[in-house]
């Protein structure tokens, strides 16, 4: 089994970047490759002195951008979300569901900031051939359904309703251990389509992505 560590940040998360990888390293004790998927403002990371000295790969993505109509849509989800700045940069964690990541068995992709308190190892012994693993948003409560993730445009959600059950739990996709043969070629675009098409999801990603996947699961 082959498994990398995945990271997504910009200029603004490369510290937190730095830190949490450290702490995958230091703390968590992982010795596996390394990936960290990137933006259109750090054309030059490669040469970054912690990227040469823990030989991270990096990959180089260009930003996603929307139509204009699509983008003041999203924008205005945000603002009513109460979130303001560079938050669509979210979206660029869609670039881990390509086929370049098939070259590993699993990959665990964890959000920069998140912090470290134990090896990781028991983490990636759970993994499961053709399962996404990953955190339920709601635990331990399990208050919320995937309807809240979805907090503006009613029209948008009577549209989803017959598709996909929005009452069902959700997960987070913060940190997510994932069998590489459920992405396919069409992942990512996919993704980008659904994105654009309900701009009300309060999360940007954490929203589509529970859609993509429960479709793939039914």
């Amino acid at each position: 089994m082959s498994c990398a560590v995945v990271f997504v940040c910009n200029f603004r998360y490369l510290d937190k970047f730095i830190t949490t990888c450290e702490n995958i390293i230091e703390i968590g004790g992982y010795r596996g490759p390394i990936v960290l998927v990137v933006g259109d403002d750090l054309p030059n990371i490669d040469s970054h002195p912690f990227i040469k000295e823990h030989d991270v790969q990096v990959v180089h993505r260009s930003d996603i951008t929307f139509t204009p109509k699509v983008l003041a849509a999203i924008e205005k989800t945000n603002a009513e979300c109460g979130k303001s700045g560079f938050k669509l940069f979210q979206y660029h964690k869609f670039h881990i569901f390509t086929p370049f990541f098939k070259q590993w068995d699993y990959i665990f992709y964890v959000d920069c900031g998140a912090k470290i308190y134990a090896p990781i190892a028991p983490i990636l012994a759970c993994v499961k051939p053709g399962k996404l693993l990953a955190h339920s948003d709601t635990y331990p409560e399990y208050a919320w359904r995937l309807r809240h993730q979805f907090p503006v445009n009613p029209q948008l959600i009577e549209e989803m309703s017959p598709r996909w059950n929005m009452d069902a739990d959700y997960f987070q996709s913060t940190i997510m251990l994932m069998d590489t043969h459920l992405i396919r070629d069409d992942t990512f675009s996919q993704l980008c389509v659904l994105a654009s098409k309900y701009t009300n999801s309060g999360t940007n990603d954490q929203g589509i992505l529970n859609l993509y996947f429960a479709d793939l699961w039914e």
